[in-house]
């Protein structure tokens, strides 16, 4: 499309983006729309024809319509907002002497563009309404999915920044073309500017740091950035940037990843759920609302995989390895509020739902369970023997102990290919339903109940797992006498293929392993497809979960029961796994 180095339009210039729209309209058949993803959100910004003039709010239900949306970084900003109060006035006329430079020039961008409407956060949702926001971060997945166009705020830092960028300062060097014998016949200028990148704009930009931010990128099917001193355009198509440098690996590793959230998860879950049993297990106790799946191990297993003894590397294996993926980029963001943990993942949650038919629970999916519940701050295998956690806990709780939800920092998985999954999940509890009320057992579609609000989260949610368990005390390598000769080699170029565990407490000693338990969920394999991958494995590891024992009080106070909380992940060998009577677990 032409020259790298070309001149930079100027940022208000939006005659190259108009090009980029037409240009992905007109020959990408991916990021093309069906008539129904032109529904409109609950409100919109209505942008009027003559600038200068005041936008106003608009009822946009029912509605079926082109519109932008916009991505940006509230910061410092005193921002203007559509509360209860000002509802009725908002849908009057906004005054724009009264908005943040950003959202002044998304307007005019959106009216140069040729569309009408506009959706911004802080005027479209009311503020002050927990039922609003509620409900629309529910439905931000529609929101940027739906968007003609994003516009997106990338090097701003606040809304008070704008979008419109500076122009480079260029350096003019003069060029004198000469023939072989050294007489001049021609000269010539060439232009030096030192433009912004893709990368430092959008990879690492303002908003790449920003927990909201990153499911406003990956929902987005065409984004118009605008960077630090040039433009970037981002499809599920192409990427192109204003002065066509070209994209390095790890951006167009991002572009996968949007893609594949956009596209790619249409593949589904490939056989259906579980149905629940009307008739519930003895061992069982269902007082606590308690979805119960059927099945045996064995029939679990064959849902997950068609083949049953495959070797799985967690980040391959789709659709919840991009989940997984996604879960590397957004731990490592920050929330103004930490309490918007998931409801900052909201829209992507229930994007992911909607195309594979999941339940979600507190971040997780259920068809990506047990081998999910494996995540930690550093990765199991990664030479991290005795290593601090980089995870901290918030000062209240926000979800159950087995959701990565449940820590501040990093979630990062192994890169270890499991072989054979040695646990099953037998039950869960519904988000929402407090002890005591137990939901109907005889319902064949539990899917939309469950994903019908998925901001809605339940720290006490329970899952119920049959795995086997044992002291982590008990397990080579986590004896005394030989925690003591592992910690003497601990940075040998072989520390990572002996025994550790990661507990999820920075603070909590590794001699502290008194009361802990082992819970083991996935072996490891070696990769020889003549091994069995469980009995004399050639790797020879498994991956567990540490856990504590408890007793609590059920309902009523009039008896106890044991519930199990995880506090860690372990590597050990999978010898001591053995084939160790299982029991059901209650993780809380």
């Amino acid at each position: 499309m032409g020259i790298r180095g070309r001149p930079v339009p100027v940022a208000s210039d939006t005659t190259l983006a108009l090009r980029w729209m037409r240009e992905c309209s007109d020959n990408h058949e991916t990021c093309r729309f069906t008539a129904s993803a032109r529904i409109m959100p609950t409100r919109v910004i209505r942008v009027p024809h003559d600038e200068g003039s005041d936008p106003w709010l608009e009822d946009g239900k029912g509605m079926t319509d082109d519109y932008v949306a916009l991505s940006y970084r509230w910061g410092s900003a005193n921002m203007s907002k559509t509360l209860t109060s000002n509802l009725s006035q908002h849908q009057t006329a906004i005054p724009l002497s009264g908005l943040s430079k950003t959202i002044r020039e998304a307007i005019d961008v959106t009216r140069q563009l040729g569309y009408k409407y506009l959706w911004v956060d802080s005027l479209c949702i009311i503020q002050d309404s927990n039922d609003d926001w509620s409900r629309e971060a529910s439905r931000m997945a529609d929101v940027y999915e739906n968007a003609a166009l994003t516009i997106s705020a990338s090097a701003s830092s606040s809304a008070d920044s704008g979008l419109f960028f500076q122009q480079p300062p260029t350096y003019v060097v003069p060029v004198i073309a000469r023939t072989i014998g050294g007489k001049p016949f021609s000269n010539f200028s060439l232009a030096l500017r030192n433009c912004s990148s893709f990368a430092s704009d959008v990879q690492n930009g303002q908003l790449s740091s920003r927990g909201w931010c990153l499911q406003e990128r990956l929902l987005s099917r065409r984004i118009l950035h605008f960077g630090a001193s040039q433009t970037h355009w981002e499809c599920l198509s192409a990427a192109w940037s204003a002065d066509y440098s070209r994209l390095n690996d790890s951006d167009a590793s991002s572009l996968s990843i949007r893609k594949a959230f956009q596209t790619d998860l249409r593949r589904s879950i490939p056989k259906p759920g579980p149905k629940l049993l009307s008739i519930v297990p003895p061992e069982l106790d269902t007082s606590q609302g308690l979805m119960i799946w059927k099945g045996t191990d064995e029939e679990f297993a064959a849902m997950k995989s068609s083949e049953p003894l495959e070797i799985r590397q967690l980040y391959g294996l789709e659709p919840h390895g991009t989940w997984y993926r996604m879960l590397l980029d957004y731990s490592r963001r920050e929330l103004t509020f930490p309490s918007d943990k998931l409801a900052a993942l909201a829209g992507l949650a229930s994007s992911f739902g909607q195309k594979t038919g999941d339940v979600y629970l507190n971040g997780l999916w259920l068809h990506g369970l047990p081998e999910g519940l494996l995540w930690s701050s550093l990765g199991l295998c990664r030479r991290t023997y005795e290593r601090a956690s980089l995870s901290k806990c918030p000062p209240t709780k926000r979800a159950p102990s087995w959701s990565w939800a449940s820590q501040d920092g990093p979630v990062v998985y192994s890169s270890s290919k499991y072989s054979y999954v040695d646990a099953s999940v037998h039950a869960y509890s519904i988000p929402g339903n407090p002890p005591g009320k137990s939901p109907a057992l005889n319902s064949n579609n539990p899917t939309d109940d469950l994903n019908e609000d998925i901001i809605g989260t339940n720290p006490s949610q329970r899952l119920i797992l049959k795995a086997c368990v044992k002291p982590l005390t008990s397990l080579q390598g986590f004896k005394p006498d030989q925690r003591k000769h592992l910690r003497e080699n601990k940075d040998s170029r072989n520390a990572q293929f002996v025994p550790h565990a990661i507990f999820d407490d920075p603070n909590r000693s590794y001699d502290d392993i008194d009361g802990v338990y082992a819970l083991f969920i996935a072996q490891v394999g070696c990769g020889n497809r003549d091994c069995d991958h469980r009995n004399n494995c050639e790797t020879g590891f498994a991956h567990c979960l540490l856990v504590l024992r408890r007793e609590v009080d059920m309902q009523g106070g009039n008896r106890k029961e044991v519930v199990w909380e995880r506090v860690g992940v372990a590597q050990c060998f999978s010898g001591d796994v053995g084939r160790g009577m299982k029991i059901f677990v209650t993780l809380v």
